[in-house]
């Protein structure tokens, strides 16, 4: 219990601690920086929609009670006003979830660079950029986000839904909103060290089931954090920074079950390319020894060297060699 509630706060406060890792190490601000302006304008659309159309969604599933009753007055009408309250914040954090999915396209690779460049900066190892494999990395976390989303979001809508049932119904409302969707929002954020390490949809549920104390407080966190001015356009880039040190610390300890595929992968990636070089190395000399073949074909002297063994070029240079000499020039001079 004690350790669990250990987890539990070093979870909720990790956010904060990213955002002084950052601070302390200004390198990281150069990734995480440039997707505030995206989510800045996507929360600034969310907002105003929700004020404009609660009112009617509201509307369209209960129209306002009217007349002049008690239990209209004292009732209805505080019950109708509760549930639009409800209505707005399920609202707001639904957009608050999809503002995260729709800036992952192109908040991701500022996502993982900055999860790479911590790594970087705690463990000394630096992975070399590839192109492909960044594709691929940004295509996988959308798809295991919005699994993991979807998962999250019928709970959610389970729970709205339960809220119309008087009472019971709107405490099991407000438990999905501050369970189902604050684990889903904390999800992202903790993807992206995961997917660096290619790790399957299956591994990052293990890790977060066999972590979920500190999970939930991370996720309590990140759905706190959504709420506070400012501070929440840097929610991502504080968040995969502590979702970063999570998992370097459990690999450094040895707690961490799941392996790093993607140095595996590099290693093999490394092999296919110096396999790659030795084909082309021995393609180029052949292709030289060709050239050299065809050379010699076309010289008839070259031909008629390439008949002689080695004991005639050898005689051959003997005999030049002694004619050139000033004893023979003499010999012959005298003759």
């Amino acid at each position: 219990m004690k350790k669990g509630l250990g987890n539990f706060a070093k979870g909720f406060f990790a956010p904060f601690w990213g955002l002084g890792y950052m601070l302390r190490h200004p390198g990281t601000l150069k990734f995480a920086l440039p997707p505030v302006p995206i989510v800045l304008g996507l929360m600034i659309v969310m907002v105003m929609m929700v004020f404009d159309h609660s009112g009617s969604v509201m509307a369209w599933m209960w129209d306002a009670p009217a007349g002049d009753a008690w239990y209209v007055t004292y009732l209805l009408v505080p019950l109708w006003h509760f549930l639009k309250f409800v209505l707005m914040l399920v609202l707001f954090v639904l957009g608050s979830v999809l503002i995260t999915l729709l800036s992952l396209p192109l908040a991701g690779p500022f996502m993982e660079m900055l999860s790479e460049k911590v790594e970087a900066i705690e463990t000394g190892f630096e992975a070399p950029f590839k192109l492909s494999l960044a594709m691929r990395n940004m295509v996988i976390s959308l798809m295991h986000v919005l699994l993991f989303a979807s998962m999250g979001l019928t709970v959610t809508l389970t729970g709205f839904a339960m809220g119309f049932i008087p009472i019971l119904g709107q405490v099991a409302a407000l438990t999905v909103s501050f369970t189902a969707v604050p684990m889903m929002l904390a999800f992202t954020p903790m993807d992206y060290p995961m997917t660096l390490r290619l790790w399957p949809f299956a591994d990052k549920m293990r890790f977060v089931w066999r972590n979920k104390a500190l999970f939930y407080g991370f996720a309590l966190a990140t759905y706190l954090f959504l709420y506070i001015p400012i501070l929440n356009l840097i929610l991502l880039p504080a968040c995969v920074v502590a979702a970063t040190r999570f998992i370097i610390e459990q690999e450094s300890d040895g707690r961490l079950t799941q392996r790093d595929r993607r140095k595996e992968l590099l290693v093999r990636l490394d092999e296919k390319k110096a396999q790659k070089v030795a084909r082309k190395a021995a393609r180029k000399e052949a292709r030289k020894a060709a050239k050299e073949a065809r050379k010699a074909a076309k010289d008839p002297a070259a031909d008629l060297l390439s008949d002689l063994d080695t004991e005639q070029v050898a005689g051959a240079a003997e005999a030049i060699e002694a004619v050139e000499t000033p004893e023979a020039v003499e010999e012959t001079a005298t003759v």
